[in-house]
């Protein structure tokens, strides 16, 4: 696409948004990072969500900025559900099996969060899992699904939760 198809999809959101998505899942997607980077503060949350699922979840770019920017849009409660979200699943996706520790005590906080989004709460589950190194395909053999599980999953990794606990309360 040319800078002039460009500029005319981007008087659309919902095209741009497509746009950004489809080109992050193509085999071209990691030449235009700077394309996403150029949306990640954009006003549009939508847009920002577009950015932030090509950076982290799709491309998997290891970037402090990208980091912060996800963490930023975490911690505001009041942000578009898919944009926390993505940036939620993005970090995951990033730093899967790494056992960040700040990223642990993140997921964690908002896990034990009573006035965290109760309809959120399954995707930071699902992303300390990853962080920990653990797939959907893992807790699909080991749980038998991969929704709407939250206890039994629990329940099934008890031991792995114990351990991430446990790593997270060392670097206090």
């Amino acid at each position: 696409m040319n800078t002039e198809d460009l500029r005319l999809i981007e008087q659309d959101e919902s095209k741009l948004y497509g746009y950004l998505i489809n080109l992050a899942k193509s085999d071209q997607g990691s030449s235009h990072i700077y394309l996403f980077e150029k949306y990640l503060n954009h006003k549009s949350e939508e847009l920002r969500s577009a950015a932030i699922y090509a950076l982290l979840f799709v491309l998997k770019v290891d970037d402090e900025y990208y980091r912060n920017e996800a963490i930023k849009y975490i911690a505001d409660k009041e942000s578009d559900f898919d944009l926390r979200q993505w940036s939620i699943s993005g970090l995951s996706q990033t730093y899967f099996g790494t056992k960040e520790i700040d990223l642990l005590k993140l997921y964690l906080a908002h896990l034990n969060d009573s006035e965290e989004d109760e309809d959120i709460k399954p995707t930071f589950l699902r992303g300390l899992l990853g962080l920990y190194g653990l797939s959907s395909r893992d807790v699909f053999l080991k749980v038998g699904t991969i929704s709407k599980v939250e206890e039994k999953v629990m329940e099934a990794f008890a031991s792995e939760f114990n351990e991430i606990r446990s790593l997270v309360e060392k670097e206090v």
